[in-house]
Protein backbone atom coordinates (compact mmCIF):
# COMPACT_ATOMS: atom_id res chain seq x y z
CA UNK A 1 0.00 0.00 0.00
CA UNK A 2 1.31 3.42 -0.94
CA UNK A 3 1.80 5.90 1.86
CA UNK A 4 2.46 9.63 1.96
CA UNK A 5 5.42 11.14 3.81
CA UNK A 6 6.27 14.78 4.55
CA UNK A 7 9.95 15.75 4.64
CA UNK A 8 11.85 18.96 5.28
CA UNK A 9 15.36 19.01 3.90
CA UNK A 10 18.02 20.42 1.60
CA UNK A 11 18.34 19.46 -2.06
CA UNK A 12 21.94 18.49 -2.84
CA UNK A 13 21.59 16.80 -6.23
CA UNK A 14 19.31 17.26 -9.25
CA UNK A 15 19.31 14.96 -12.30
CA UNK A 16 17.19 15.38 -15.42
CA UNK A 17 15.65 12.01 -16.19
CA UNK A 18 13.86 10.61 -19.21
CA UNK A 19 10.10 10.99 -19.83
CA UNK A 20 10.08 14.70 -18.83
CA UNK A 21 10.92 13.90 -15.22
CA UNK A 22 13.58 14.97 -12.73
CA UNK A 23 15.21 12.88 -10.04
CA UNK A 24 16.58 14.79 -7.06
CA UNK A 25 18.18 13.97 -3.73
CA UNK A 26 17.32 15.53 -0.38
CA UNK A 27 19.10 15.35 2.96
CA UNK A 28 16.29 15.63 5.50
CA UNK A 29 16.46 17.66 8.71
CA UNK A 30 16.76 14.30 10.49
CA UNK A 31 19.86 13.50 8.45
CA UNK A 32 18.24 10.93 6.16
CA UNK A 33 18.88 10.69 2.42
CA UNK A 34 15.91 10.52 0.03
CA UNK A 35 16.00 10.06 -3.73
CA UNK A 36 12.75 11.38 -5.23
CA UNK A 37 11.18 11.36 -8.69
CA UNK A 38 9.35 14.46 -9.86
CA UNK A 39 7.16 13.46 -12.80
CA UNK A 40 6.53 15.89 -15.65
CA UNK A 41 8.85 18.54 -14.21
CA UNK A 42 10.58 19.24 -17.53
CA UNK A 43 7.43 19.35 -19.65
CA UNK A 44 6.39 22.94 -20.33
CA UNK A 45 5.91 25.16 -17.31
CA UNK A 46 6.02 23.40 -13.96
CA UNK A 47 5.89 25.05 -10.55
CA UNK A 48 7.78 22.06 -9.15
CA UNK A 49 10.71 22.82 -11.41
CA UNK A 50 11.16 26.31 -9.91
CA UNK A 51 12.28 24.90 -6.57
CA UNK A 52 14.36 21.93 -7.76
CA UNK A 53 17.79 23.52 -7.40
CA UNK A 54 20.74 22.43 -5.27
CA UNK A 55 21.00 24.23 -1.95
CA UNK A 56 17.29 24.99 -1.63
CA UNK A 57 15.61 24.01 1.62
CA UNK A 58 12.19 22.59 0.84
CA UNK A 59 9.17 20.86 2.30
CA UNK A 60 8.21 17.91 0.14
CA UNK A 61 5.29 15.52 0.23
CA UNK A 62 6.21 12.19 -1.35
CA UNK A 63 4.35 8.99 -2.13
CA UNK A 64 6.24 5.84 -1.19
CA UNK A 65 5.58 2.37 -2.56
CA UNK A 66 7.30 2.84 -5.92
CA UNK A 67 10.85 1.91 -6.92
CA UNK A 68 11.68 5.59 -6.31
CA UNK A 69 9.35 7.71 -4.11
CA UNK A 70 7.27 10.10 -6.22
CA UNK A 71 6.92 13.81 -5.48
CA UNK A 72 3.35 14.89 -4.75
CA UNK A 73 3.97 18.50 -3.71
CA UNK A 74 6.85 20.83 -2.88
CA UNK A 75 7.15 24.16 -1.06
CA UNK A 76 10.23 26.36 -0.82
CA UNK A 77 11.41 27.20 2.72
CA UNK A 78 14.79 28.84 2.06
CA UNK A 79 16.26 29.71 -1.32
CA UNK A 80 20.02 29.27 -1.66
CA UNK A 81 21.46 32.28 -3.50
CA UNK A 82 25.10 31.12 -3.57
CA UNK A 83 25.00 29.56 -7.01
CA UNK A 84 23.32 32.59 -8.56
CA UNK A 85 25.49 35.46 -7.36
CA UNK A 86 28.85 34.53 -8.94
CA UNK A 87 30.73 31.74 -10.68
CA UNK A 88 32.84 31.37 -7.53
CA UNK A 89 29.68 30.95 -5.47
CA UNK A 90 28.42 28.32 -7.91
CA UNK A 91 31.66 26.32 -7.59
CA UNK A 92 31.51 26.67 -3.79
CA UNK A 93 27.95 25.34 -3.62
CA UNK A 94 28.61 22.60 -6.18
CA UNK A 95 31.59 21.34 -4.20
CA UNK A 96 29.67 21.19 -0.92
CA UNK A 97 26.71 19.40 -2.50
CA UNK A 98 28.89 16.92 -4.40
CA UNK A 99 30.89 16.01 -1.30
CA UNK A 100 27.70 15.63 0.74
CA UNK A 101 26.20 13.31 -1.86
CA UNK A 102 29.31 11.15 -1.99
CA UNK A 103 29.52 10.36 1.71
CA UNK A 104 25.90 9.83 2.79
CA UNK A 105 23.82 6.73 2.08
CA UNK A 106 20.16 5.85 2.33
CA UNK A 107 19.21 4.15 5.57
CA UNK A 108 21.66 6.19 7.67
CA UNK A 109 20.88 9.13 9.93
CA UNK A 110 23.41 11.95 9.66
CA UNK A 111 21.70 14.80 11.50
CA UNK A 112 25.01 16.53 12.35
CA UNK A 113 25.95 16.57 8.67
CA UNK A 114 22.59 18.21 7.92
CA UNK A 115 23.32 20.86 10.56
CA UNK A 116 26.76 21.46 9.04
CA UNK A 117 25.28 21.73 5.53
CA UNK A 118 22.65 24.18 6.73
CA UNK A 119 25.28 26.22 8.57
CA UNK A 120 27.61 26.63 5.62
CA UNK A 121 25.36 27.26 2.61
CA UNK A 122 22.98 29.86 4.03
CA UNK A 123 25.58 32.51 4.69
CA UNK A 124 27.86 34.62 2.52
CA UNK A 125 31.39 33.22 2.41
CA UNK A 126 34.15 35.56 3.51
CA UNK A 127 36.69 33.45 1.63
CA UNK A 128 35.41 30.34 -0.13
CA UNK A 129 38.62 28.37 0.46
CA UNK A 130 38.73 29.19 4.17
CA UNK A 131 35.15 28.07 4.65
CA UNK A 132 35.50 24.98 2.46
CA UNK A 133 38.49 24.04 4.60
CA UNK A 134 36.31 24.31 7.69
CA UNK A 135 33.63 22.22 5.94
CA UNK A 136 36.06 19.42 5.01
CA UNK A 137 37.73 19.27 8.43
CA UNK A 138 34.40 19.33 10.29
CA UNK A 139 32.92 16.73 7.96
CA UNK A 140 35.83 14.34 8.48
CA UNK A 141 35.51 14.82 12.24
CA UNK A 142 31.79 13.96 12.11
CA UNK A 143 32.55 10.85 10.08
CA UNK A 144 35.16 9.68 12.57
CA UNK A 145 38.24 10.70 10.62
CA UNK A 146 39.98 13.26 12.79
CA UNK A 147 43.13 14.49 11.04
CA UNK A 148 45.90 13.41 13.36
CA UNK A 149 49.44 14.42 12.45
CA UNK A 150 51.74 12.62 14.84
CA UNK A 151 54.66 14.83 13.94
CA UNK A 152 55.15 18.28 12.48
CA UNK A 153 58.69 19.12 11.53
CA UNK A 154 59.79 22.62 10.67
CA UNK A 155 61.77 22.24 7.44
CA UNK A 156 62.77 25.88 7.28
CA UNK A 157 61.27 29.17 8.39
CA UNK A 158 58.56 28.91 5.71
CA UNK A 159 57.55 25.24 5.54
CA UNK A 160 56.31 22.42 7.79
CA UNK A 161 56.41 18.68 7.13
CA UNK A 162 53.31 16.90 8.42
CA UNK A 163 52.94 13.16 8.91
CA UNK A 164 49.27 12.24 8.97
CA UNK A 165 48.11 8.99 10.52
CA UNK A 166 45.23 7.63 8.42
CA UNK A 167 43.57 4.20 8.22
CA UNK A 168 45.45 3.67 4.96
CA UNK A 169 48.78 4.33 6.68
CA UNK A 170 51.05 7.32 7.12
CA UNK A 171 50.89 10.14 4.60
CA UNK A 172 53.59 12.78 4.40
CA UNK A 173 52.55 16.28 3.31
CA UNK A 174 54.07 19.74 3.32
CA UNK A 175 52.47 23.09 4.15
CA UNK A 176 53.63 26.65 4.37
CA UNK A 177 53.58 28.20 7.84
CA UNK A 178 50.37 30.24 7.47
CA UNK A 179 48.09 27.45 6.17
CA UNK A 180 49.61 25.16 8.83
CA UNK A 181 48.47 27.61 11.54
CA UNK A 182 45.03 27.84 9.90
CA UNK A 183 44.77 24.03 9.91
CA UNK A 184 45.49 23.85 13.64
CA UNK A 185 42.91 26.57 14.32
CA UNK A 186 40.20 24.96 12.19
CA UNK A 187 40.63 21.60 13.91
CA UNK A 188 39.26 23.21 17.09
CA UNK A 189 36.68 25.52 15.49
CA UNK A 190 33.08 24.42 15.98
CA UNK A 191 31.31 27.32 14.27
CA UNK A 192 31.55 29.06 10.91
CA UNK A 193 31.43 32.36 12.79
CA UNK A 194 34.68 31.56 14.59
CA UNK A 195 36.21 30.79 11.19
CA UNK A 196 35.22 34.18 9.81
CA UNK A 197 37.44 35.86 12.41
CA UNK A 198 40.54 34.54 10.66
CA UNK A 199 42.33 36.74 8.13
CA UNK A 200 44.87 34.60 6.28
CA UNK A 201 45.55 35.30 2.61
CA UNK A 202 43.49 33.61 -0.09
CA UNK A 203 46.64 31.88 -1.37
CA UNK A 204 47.23 30.33 2.07
CA UNK A 205 43.63 29.13 2.25
CA UNK A 206 43.84 27.67 -1.26
CA UNK A 207 47.06 25.81 -0.42
CA UNK A 208 45.36 24.23 2.59
CA UNK A 209 42.26 23.44 0.50
CA UNK A 210 44.32 21.49 -2.05
CA UNK A 211 45.92 19.48 0.76
CA UNK A 212 42.59 18.73 2.44
CA UNK A 213 40.99 17.59 -0.81
CA UNK A 214 43.90 15.18 -1.35
CA UNK A 215 43.49 13.78 2.16
CA UNK A 216 39.70 13.54 1.86
CA UNK A 217 39.96 11.69 -1.45
CA UNK A 218 42.52 9.33 0.06
CA UNK A 219 40.46 8.55 3.17
CA UNK A 220 37.18 7.98 1.31
CA UNK A 221 38.74 6.59 -1.87
CA UNK A 222 36.90 8.88 -4.27
CA UNK A 223 37.53 11.79 -6.64
CA UNK A 224 35.73 15.09 -6.17
CA UNK A 225 35.14 16.40 -9.69
CA UNK A 226 34.07 19.91 -8.68
CA UNK A 227 37.37 20.41 -6.82
CA UNK A 228 39.13 20.69 -10.17
CA UNK A 229 37.37 23.98 -10.99
CA UNK A 230 38.35 25.44 -7.61
CA UNK A 231 41.99 24.40 -7.93
CA UNK A 232 42.57 26.11 -11.28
Amino acid sequence: MNKTLNIEGIIYKVIKSTNNSITFCVLSSLGEKYTILSKGSTKGYSKKNLFLEIGNKVNVEIVEGYTVPVLKSIALKTECELGKTSLEGFYYLSFICEVTGRIIFEGQEEILIYILLEEIIYQTPKDIFLELNYFLIRLMQLLGHELHFFSDLLIDKDKVQLNFSLPEGTIEKFLSITPYKVLKYLQNADSIYLVKKLKPSKNANKELFILLVQLFETVFQLKIKSALFLQE
